[in-house]
C-alpha cells in the first residue's frame, strides 16, 4: 500500500485546517493592539500568533516536519512539499512561524551529517561539528513544535551579516556569537536559531540551542506588517555550534531560503486576487456588477497571468532543489523571489483600488494583505538587487542553448 502524500493532498490538509481558523482575527488582534511590543521582551513574551493554531498545523498536521528526514521523525518530503504548504498560508495571511521554521529547518537538514541528507548536496565540502547536536533540533522541529528561524545577512543580497562568530576555530568547533541579527523573522519567539556569521573561515552557519538563546537579547522590531513578527537579536557572547563552514554551502540554504519567502509570497498574492474576485462579482454601481466591467476584468487577467508565472518560477525551483541541480536552482532562486515580491506588490495594489474607497479603511482586510506584500518584499534583498545577482549567475544560460551542443 502506498501511503505517500502527494503534495496536493498536503495543500488540501492545510487548506481545510485554515479555513476552520479564522487567522485574520490573529492579525487584527496584532493590529489593534498597536503592534508594538516592550523592548527587550524574553523568550516568553506572547507570540502574535494562536499557540494551539501553530501547534495543530505543525504537530497535528505534521507541517513542522514536511523537511525533516524520516529518522529524525519528520516526513522527508522535500521543498516541493514545503512550497504548497506556504502557498496556502500566503493565501490566509498566517501569523504563524511556518515560513520561519521552515527556513531553519533546510538549513538543518542540509547539515545533517549521518549519510541521510534530506536535501541534496552541493558540490562543497561540508563541515559539521557534533551532528548529535542538529539531529536534536530537527526532532525537537519535528516532535514539538519547536519555532526555529534563520538569521540571514542584514544588508541583504550583498551585505554583511551583523553577526560575527569567534572563536570557531577553522571549519569547526563551537563559537561564540558576537553582534546585531536585524529583522529576524519570529525572533521574539524563537526556540532554536540558526544564523549566517562571519567566521575566520568565511561565512558560516551557526546553531544556537535554547540555553543559547536564553543569553540573547530579543527586541520586537515594530514595522508595517501586522501579520509577521520580526525582532533584533542582540548576541553578545552567545555561544552557538558552526554547522557548516563553507561559502557555497551557506549561499545553497540562503537560496533555499528565498525559495521559500517567494512561495509565501505567491500565496499572499492568491489570496488579494481570490477575495478580489469575490468582491467583483458581487459589487453593484450604476446597476451593475462591477466584475462586467472590461478594465477590470483585464486587470484582475494581469494578476492572474503574473501569479501563475511566479509560481512556475518557484514550482522550477523546488523541483531542482529537490533533484540535486545546485547550479540551476542558483540561477531560479533570486527570478522566482523578484517575480514573486513583483506580483504580491501588483496583487495587493490591485485588492486596494478594486474595493474602491471600502478598501482604504482600517475595518477592511485589504491593508493587512498591502502590508505583508510591503514588507516580504523589503526583506533580504529588493526586486532590483534580486534581478542583477540573478544575472550576476548568469540566470540567462537557463534559456540559452549550450555552445558545444
Amino acid at each position: 500500500m502506498d501511503l505517500e502524500l502527494s503534495h496536493d493532498e498536503i495543500r488540501r490538509g492545510i487548506r481545510d485546517y485554515l479555513a476552520d481558523h479564522d487567522c485574520l482575527a490573529d492579525v487584527r488582534a496584532t493590529a489593534d493592539a498597536g503592534a508594538t511590543a516592550a523592548d527587550d521582551a524574553g523568550p516568553s513574551a506572547s507570540p502574535p500568533f494562536d499557540q494551539e493554531i501553530w501547534q495543530g498545523l505543525a504537530e497535528g498536521l505534521g507541517a513542522a516536519g514536511l523537511l525533516v528526514p524520516d529518522q529524525y521523525g519528520g516526513l522527508g518530503l522535500g521543498l516541493g512539499a514545503v512550497v504548497g504548504a506556504l502557498l496556502e498560508t500566503g493565501h490566509e495571511l498566517y501569523p504563524g512561524p511556518l515560513r520561519a521554521t521552515a527556513a531553519a529547518t533546510a538549513a538543518l537538514a542540509a547539515t545533517a551529517a549521518d549519510g541521510g541528507l534530506l536535501l541534496p548536496s552541493p558540490p562543497a565540502p561540508l563541515a559539521v561539528l557534533t551532528p548529535q547536536s542538529v539531529a536534536d533540533a530537527l526532532r525537537a522541529i519535528a516532535l514539538t513544535g519547536a519555532v526555529a528561524t534563520l538569521a540571514v545577512p542584514a544588508g541583504g543580497v550583498h551585505g554583511g551579516c551583523g553577526v560575527t562568530a569567534d572563536g570557531a576555530g577553522g571549519l569547526r568547533g563551537p563559537a561564540l556569537l558576537h553582534g546585531t541579527a536585524r529583522a529576524v523573522p519570529h525572533g521574539a519567539s524563537a526556540d532554536l536559531l540558526v544564523a549566517v556569521a562571519d567566521a575566520p573561515s568565511g561565512l558560516a552557519l551557526v546553531l544556537v540551542q535554547p540555553d543559547g538563546l536564553r543569553r540573547a537579547v530579543r527586541r520586537p522590531r515594530p514595522g508595517i506588517d501586522f501579520s509577521t513578527a520580526y525582532a533584533d537579536l542582540v548576541l553578545d557572547g552567545v555561544p552557538g555550534t558552526v554547522i557548516a563552514a563553507d561559502p557555497g554551502r551557506v549561499a545553497y540554504v540562503l537560496d533555499l531560503a528565498q525559495l521559500l519567502t517567494a512561495a509565501e509570497q505567491v500565496g499572499t498574492a492568491a489570496g488579494a486576487l481570490d477575495r478580489t474576485l469575490d468582491y467583483v462579482k458581487l459589487r453593484e454601481q450604476f446597476g451593475q456588477v462591477i466584475g462586467g466591467y472590461q478594465a477590470l476584468q483585464h486587470r484582475c487577467a494581469d494578476v492572474a497571468v503574473r501569479i501563475e508565472a511566479a509560481t512556475a518560477l518557484v514550482d522550477q525551483a523546488a523541483a531542482a532543489a529537490d533533484s540535486g541541480e545546485t547550479e540551476a536552482l542558483a540561477r531560479i532562486a533570486p527570478l522566482a523571489r523578484a517575480a514573486a515580491s513583483e506580483v504580491s506588490l501588483f496583487a495587493t495594489d490591485t485588492m486596494i483600488q478594486l474595493h474602491g474607497g471600502i478598501g482604504f479603511t482600517w475595518e477592511h482586510d485589504a491593508h493587512l494583505f498591502f502590508r505583508r506584500a510591503r514588507a516580504t518584499a523589503a526583506w533580504f534583498g529588493t526586486i532590483s538587487q534580486l534581478r542583477l545577482e540573478a544575472a550576476r549567475r548568469d540566470c540567462l544560460a537557463l534559456i540559452a542553448p549550450d555552445p558545444r551542443d
